[in-house]
């Protein structure tokens, strides 16, 4: 692989991650760009301790970009054949995964832990090939929505213009199994069940610690959802967490709580009868309506395997653990390179000083279905490459990008790269961050608005800012730059267009 270049590059997503698994989504997508026989890439992931930066040449993404939709549009038995092979696979990966709970690793030899992790790396890869096909279709440019975004400006009727954010929104909402919601869910009724008889005051962690039956439960719902915070390497949400969570929705009106659980049942019916409403209110011509469902689906695709992946990267969590205890690394070492890596450092082919260095910082480079660690001078080489291409300027006033949840909002900014930044955060600030994670999601439920410079339509931010009803403008490329903590912007989803006041 040539990796001594000149080139320009453009940054597909920012977020908190260590190495692997987020190394196997791109690793996955060289995959499914070869099974349409295209060329992938060249993609540099640029990791510093628990952050990744996704970088690629332009057009990396474009040409099997092209190919899976050509292949969506006239092979109707391929999005079929997606959701058949992803589910095939998940449930192995599920299953060995599972396996491993209660498992005595501290009895394992250090050749048994390393050869589970590598199973575990190789049924991860094999689920994420089969569904990953939207993400490389939609990552670098909107090659499906773009499209149909601009189909409903150029058809609709010029009274809907001011509407189109928000129709488009509702048209490209998938109707699939929520963990998030069914989350939301079954915490309003753990509430509503068992807070009637108490006095507000007396709701704090300490005495719900002393109840044991309500303890219990919240427990039980602690051990079925907790899984959704861990994201890509953890850690999750921890049960003193949880009991806060249940405080906060405790202390909300007993009427209000009720609304709000009933809006999350009905929300799929509400949202099936908008779309059948918008897309006969606009008359959607059949070939466009059938681009919709596409659209939807590998949404739908994409939400149920990611939900599944978190708690799969959650279950394998201790054995990585052990791992690391056994090796004598720190655990985000051990999430920093590959099962083939550590069989090295296992058998001391590899020397901890050197894992240490490249977990501070390294490049995972992937061209043409292969991949490389590069480290040292080498990752710092492309690092500056590529940083010298990403500069802009930072006197832009306003920016444009892709509606993911119509609405309008006024307020102050907040930069959140990971959880550490979330302490800055204040209800009603509007987010600006370069991709949301599972851990903004605490932010992103008071937020005022959502802003990203990455993403499309089947993105983190875009599939949340519409389960939570926030304004969310995906895509801007550059909000990151020229905005900083304090600016007050003006953002109206509707358009895709954020303002500095």
């Amino acid at each position: 692989m040539q990796t001594k270049f000149n080139r320009t590059w453009i940054q597909l997503d920012e977020e908190p991650a260590a190495n692997f698994p987020m190394t196997l989504y791109y690793v996955a997508g060289a995959i499914a760009a070869k099974r349409v026989k295209s060329a992938y890439g060249p993609i540099a992931l640029i990791y510093r301790g628990r952050s990744v930066r996704e970088c690629t040449a332009p057009g990396g993404f474009v040409e099997p970009g092209r190919k899976i939709l050509a292949k969506l549009e006239k092979d109707r038995s391929f999005l079929p054949w997606m959701w058949k092979n992803t589910s095939r696979s998940a449930k192995k990966l599920l299953a060995f995964s599972l396996n491993l709970i209660g498992a005595d690793l501290r009895h394992w030899s250090d050749k048994k832990l390393v050869d589970t992790y590598r199973h575990w790396v190789e049924l991860a890869t094999e689920t994420l090939s089969y569904s990953v096909f939207g993400t490389v279709l939609e990552f670098e440019e909107p090659l499906l929505s773009g499209p149909l975004y601009r189909y409903l400006i150029e058809a609709a009727p010029e009274k809907y213009a001011s509407q189109i954010g928000e129709v488009f929104s509702i048209l490209t909402t998938p109707i699939v199994e929520n963990e998030n919601r069914l989350a939301e869910i079954a915490l309003a009724k753990l509430v509503l069940r068992n807070t009637g008889v108490k006095k507000k005051l007396k709701l704090t962690s300490q005495w719900i610690e002393s109840q044991p039956q309500l303890l219990i439960k919240i427990r039980n719902y602690h051990e079925r959802f907790s899984y959704l915070s861990y994201g890509y390497s953890g850690p999750k949400k921890s049960i003193h967490e949880t009991i806060e969570d249940f405080i906060i929705h405790a202390r909300q009106p007993r009427e209000k709580l009720n609304f709000h659980l009933t809006e999350l049942v009905n929300a799929d019916r509400v949202i099936r009868k908008k779309q059948q409403f918008w897309l006969k209110k606009l008359r959607v011509e059949k070939t466009y309506r059938r681009l919709f469902s596409i659209l939807r689906d590998i949404g739908g695709l994409k939400r149920w395997r990611k939900k599944l992946m978190v708690r799969c990267q959650c279950l394998a969590h201790e054995l990585l653990v052990e791992i690391s205890r056994r090796l004598k690394l720190p655990l985000i070492a051990i999430q920093s390179i590959s099962p083939w890596q550590l069989e090295a450092v296992a058998v001391r082919k590899i020397g901890r000083t050197q894992v240490r260095r490249w977990s501070q910082t390294n490049v995972v480079w992937i061209e043409n279905g292969s991949w490389k660690t590069l480290a040292d001078r080498e990752a710092r080489l492309v690092i500056k490459e590529i940083d010298k291409s990403l500069k802009v300027k930072v006197s832009v006033k306003e920016l444009t990008g892709m509606c993911a949840c119509a609405g309008r909002a006024t307020g102050e900014i907040k930069i959140l790269r990971n959880a550490s930044d979330l302490s800055k955060f204040d209800a009603g600030d509007i987010i600006v961050s370069p991709a949301t994670s599972p851990e903004l999601v605490p932010a992103m439920r008071r937020a005022a608005a959502i802003i990203t410079d990455a993403g499309g339509i089947t993105s983190h931010a875009a599939i949340i800012s519409r389960e939570l009803g926030v304004p969310c403008v995906i895509g801007t490329k550059i909000a990151t730059k020229v905005f900083k903590d304090g600016d007050r912007v003006e953002v109206d989803a509707n358009r895709g267009v954020v303002k500095k006041l």
